[in-house]
């Protein structure tokens, strides 16, 4: 099974975030490649979006699983933490090498090509496939090829203020192998789960951690848990949660105001109409305004479009897991 870039094809990719862009290598034919060439977006952008809603420029983000490195260069890119990044699997590793060089970010990206769990060991790799890099799977083998670390052996001795972890099946290992460090930081939780099974554990682990789910998101599900063992870690999750609340009330006022608006020209446009008053005649006013609406209805008819998109989309991740 070659896990090497050697013989391995790749593509890059132009990612456009706000005012910035990224330069992104990936496999080619790749699922996280190609949804990335779809959207000219990060992979997974909405959750990572929420993720930065924790940061702070400067602070330590671990990304265990880092493949080629769609969210450190996130992390680092855009949210300007510092991140270190896991990846074992050579050809991941090495993709994601070149995609911290290549946006510049080696200063703010360590990467370790190690695998990790719940203690240092050796491990297999088990299932390799070229069109989901990302669901690579290894398997604890004292046999194995690959080198196990865990969080807790790494020496981190920066404030952890994020860890993500996406270890396809290792991921409750790997939170085990961080208990000194979840300890010592108490950082925001992004983690896997994908069965049934999965989610049970991370429901004991996070009890016995003190840690609460505050999102759910991604067709597998990925889970974010924010510590709440003490009252003032309680405190910032129900601030955050009434923070929510206040800019969905807000933002939903906000575009029924602009639907308002849009309505009120409408009226205008139908009273002229209604006169039988030919636009010529009617003046230049009346022309600049219906060019108006026309643009505003093609931007509607877009929206519309993008939300039946993404309805689809969720629709169709609801069948699969179902």
């Amino acid at each position: 099974m070659n896990s090497s870039t050697e013989s391995i094809e790749t593509t890059k990719l132009t990612v456009e975030h706000g005012d910035k862009r990224f330069t992104v290598e990936a496999v080619s034919g790749d699922h996280i490649g190609a949804t990335i060439a779809a959207g000219r977006k990060f992979y997974e952008w909405q959750f990572l979006g929420t993720l930065a809603e924790y940061l702070a420029p400067g602070d330590t983000v671990i990304d265990v699983g880092a493949n080629i490195g769609n969210h450190s260069l996130f992390f680092a890119g855009v949210c300007d933490t510092d991140v270190v990044a896991f990846e074992p699997l050579p050809l991941a590793f090495e993709v994601l090498q070149r995609n911290v060089h290549a946006n510049s970010l080696e200063d703010r990206i360590e990467v370790r090509q190690k695998a990790l769990g719940a203690a240092p060991s050796k491990a297999k790799l088990e299932k390799l496939d070229l069109t989901n890099v990302g669901a690579t799977t290894f398997a604890v083998d004292s046999d194995g090829d690959f080198e196990v670390s865990s969080l807790d052996a790494e020496a981190i001795t920066a404030r952890v203020a994020l860890i993500k972890v996406d270890a396809e099946g290792m991921d409750l290992q790997v939170l085990r192998g961080a208990a000194d460090l979840i300890s010592r930081d108490r950082p925001i939780i992004a983690v896997e789960a994908a069965s049934k099974a999965d989610q049970s554990d991370l429901e004991h682990f996070a009890a016995e951690a003190g840690y609460s789910f505050v999102a759910e998101f991604n067709a597998t599900p990925t889970y974010i848990l924010a510590p709440s063992a003490t009252p003032l870690e309680r405190a910032k999750i129900e601030r955050r949660a009434s923070s929510l609340v206040t800019r969905t009330h807000w933002n939903t006022r906000d575009l029924y105001y602009r639907l308002g608006l849009v309505n009120s020209d409408l009226r205008t446009v139908r009273d002229v109409q209604e006169t039988n008053v030919p636009l010529v005649a009617a003046g230049a006013d009346v022309q600049e305004l219906v060019a108006a609406l026309s643009a505003r209805v093609g931007q509607l008819e877009e929206t519309v479009r993008r939300l039946s998109e993404r309805l689809d989309e969720g629709q169709d991740e609801a069948e699969d897991r179902a």
